[in-house]
């Protein structure tokens, strides 16, 4: 049953029990998550204050150790420099020293002259070790024995004779007489060992201790296998670093450790002590695993509990939407009253507006079917659509007027079947509508589902209710009848009705466009004026109806030699104009000479007298403010053809 619950939940993630399950187990995981935290941080602390205190306790501990181990050496042989001194000669012998054998390693005693007179090893093969130590003891012991009546400890030297490195204690024997020579004491690494027996167990286990000079020369370290190399003075590097007795930081295997530096009373020397924080935290890394373990599961049965418990307690909204879907459904009229208090409330305010509603429902019902008449046995098409114009209803007039049904028109909208050269404007006029949510009215061609073209009229207008816009009502009208007579009349007003050339009246808008687009893109453009000749003896020999023949005929030797994109116009009786646009003057020419012997042999078919044309041509020039002045140019150099014979061609170009 959780289960099914748990899974229901997850189906289900808006419903109330859902966001409280989900809420309370998120508030779970984080106080658990704090607890985990502030536990492990508190033992950490806890953890790292006790192995700072043990790091420390144990570094001084070595310090003092090793301090009072050099201390005891340095007495002794300073015991012996003395008894030298006092002794007269012959000196006791080293070997006899019982004292100092235990002390030390080795003697040396080496006379004012730098050399060896007497040694003693607890080891054989003493010219091994006379031969290593001449050398250095000249340079080195030696000599700072002689400046100083102070102890001297020299660095450690590795040793033939003996196979670990060497720690050399020597004494200058003087007395007033003057400098007699010198005492050496010679202590091997392997002497520190007490270092380690002195070690907690668990700090020799995970820990280092090391014991380092000023140059860097590690004298012990808790791994054999580093006693005698040299960390280039890490320690005095840390220790400057650091002024703290206990820090963090990089032991010598460069792991991050709690470390102590102390350094040595007689010596340059620092003993170093370590322990690793994973060490140090690791106890507490495997109680945080054991509480991880125990709180997941106390956690899980805690949500698990939770899970029933909500599911008990929101038993009554569940009850309480299932007699809501009944109302829905119309298997219920109002909704049962609850059992717990806060729901009466709500349960009461939902029952009286159920019944508001459904007195509202029947009012609106009566009006929509006053609405539905209205709209059915209107004579206009009629429409309703989406704020997003998406039509949402349409009266069955707009069915026929289109051939399309609501299904076709809500699936395409109306647009696709505008005619493409009125689409940009009705698309523009529309989206202005209803983006500004205004409205618009527009007339358009519309090709129906017959093939056939009709205009249609359009007005729209928004449906706005406190500033915001529910969608658009409009009404359709054909008004195709009333633009066909338009563009009768239109075509009527400006074309000549004998020749179906261009009027004076169509010719200047047609000249103007042509002005203005050659004024824009520089372009050339020739003006032909063209003058029939003997057109007077055809009227008085054949009549006007002969002279109406030729008119056309001569018309459509005009339309024969130019282009569609060329005006050609009647200027009235027997004067005709051609404007040709983009057209170079030397082609013009050819247009010209072409149309004059085409007119001249029209007579040979209507078997009249004959008739000829004047033509003036010039060219539209910067200077001209409109094409009235190079028509005019025109018209002068058609005259100058009459006067110069007839049935000439006479040219006024800038160029000549």
């Amino acid at each position: 049953m959780i289960s099914l619950i748990l899974r229901k939940a997850l189906v289900l993630p808006n419903r109330l029990s859902t966001r409280l399950f989900i809420s309370l187990t998120v508030g779970l995981i984080v106080v658990f998550v704090v607890l985990v935290t502030l536990t492990l941080s508190v033992q950490q602390r806890t953890l790292r204050a006790d192995a700072e205190r043990l790091v420390l306790e144990f570094a001084q501990g070595q310090k003092q150790a090793i301090d009072a181990t050099i201390l005891v050496r340095k007495q002794a042989l300073q015991e012996l420099r003395n008894n030298l001194i006092r002794w007269p000669e012959p000196h006791p012998k080293l070997v006899d020293e019982a004292g100092l054998k235990v002390l030390f390693d080795s003697l040396w005693l080496i006379s004012a002259q730098g050399e060896v007179v007497d040694t003693w090893s607890r080891q054989e093969a003493t010219d091994g070790i006379q031969q290593l130590l001449e050398p250095r003891l000249a340079e080195t012991l030696f000599r700072d024995a002689y400046q100083t009546n102070a102890l001297v400890i020299a660095e450690p030297e590795p040793s033939q004779h003996i196979a670990n490195a060497t720690v050399h204690f020597a004494y200058g024997i003087r007395d007033e007489a003057g400098f007699h020579g010198v005492i050496v004491g010679s202590l091997t690494l392997a002497s520190f060992e007490f270092i380690r027996d002195t070690v907690p167990i668990h700090l020799s286990q995970d820990g280092e201790i090391v014991l380092q000079t000023a140059s860097g020369l590690i004298l012990f370290h808790s791994e054999p296998e580093f006693i005698g190399r040299v960390a280039a003075g890490k320690a005095f590097q840390l220790a400057d670093d650091h002024n703290e007795t206990i820090f963090q930081g990089d032991d010598f295997r460069g792991n991050q450790s709690i470390l102590s530096h102390q350094a040595l009373n007689y010596v340059d020397w620092v003993v170093t002590i370590s322990r690793p924080l994973e060490r140090v935290y690791a106890s507490a890394h495997r109680l945080q695993k054991i509480q991880l373990w125990v709180g997941s599961i106390v956690l899980l049965l805690t949500i698990l509990i939770l899970a029933l418990l909500i599911h008990i307690q929101v038993r009554p909204l569940r009850q309480l939407g299932q007699a809501t879907d009944a109302i829905l459904q119309g298997k219920a009229t109002y909704l049962p009253e609850p059992r717990l208090h806060e729901l009466k409330k709500l349960v009461a305010r939902f029952n009286t507006l159920l019944r508001q509603n459904e007195s509202q429902t029947r009012a609106l019902q009566a009006r929509q079917a006053y609405f539905d008449t209205l709209l059915r046995t209107s004579p206009a098409g009629q429409f309703m659509t989406e704020p997003s114009g998406k039509f949402d209803y349409i009266n069955p007039r707009l069915e026929a007027m289109t051939g399309f049904s609501f299904e076709e028109l809500r699936a395409t909208g109306m647009r696709v079947h505008i005619i493409d050269e009125d689409r940009p404007a009705v698309i523009d006029s529309w989206s202005k509508a209803l983006g500004e949510g205004r409205p618009t009215e527009i007339d358009f061609r519309f090709c129906c589902k017959n093939g056939r073209i009709r205009w249609l009229h359009v007005e729209t207008t928004p449906v706005l209710v406190d500033g915001e816009c529910l969608g658009h009502v409009g009404s359709v009208r054909d008004v195709t009848s009333s633009h066909t007579e338009m563009e009768t009349l239109r075509t009527q007003a400006t074309l000549d009705a004998l020749t179906g050339l261009l009027n004076r009246r169509g010719q200047e808008s047609a000249f103007e466009a042509v002005f203005q687009a050659a004024r824009a893109h520089a372009l050339p453009v020739v003006i032909m004026l063209i003058d029939l000749d003997g057109f007077k003896e055809v009227n008085d020999q054949k009549g006007h109806a002969m002279g109406d023949e030729i008119l056309k005929a001569v018309a459509d030797v005009l339309r024969d030699n130019t282009r569609d994109r060329d005006i050609i116009g009647r200027l009235g009786g027997d004067e005709f104009i051609a404007v040709l646009p983009k057209c170079p003057s030397e082609r013009a020419l050819r247009i010209a000479k072409q149309m004059s012997q085409e007119i001249a042999a029209i007579h040979e078919k209507f078997n009249c007298p004959r008739v000829t044309a004047s033509i003036g041509v010039t060219e539209l020039r910067d200077t001209d403010s409109d094409l009235d002045i190079s028509i005019a140019r025109a018209d002068q150099a058609a005259y100058a053809a009459k006067n110069s014979g007839r049935n000439l061609i006479r040219t006024d170009f800038l160029a000549e």
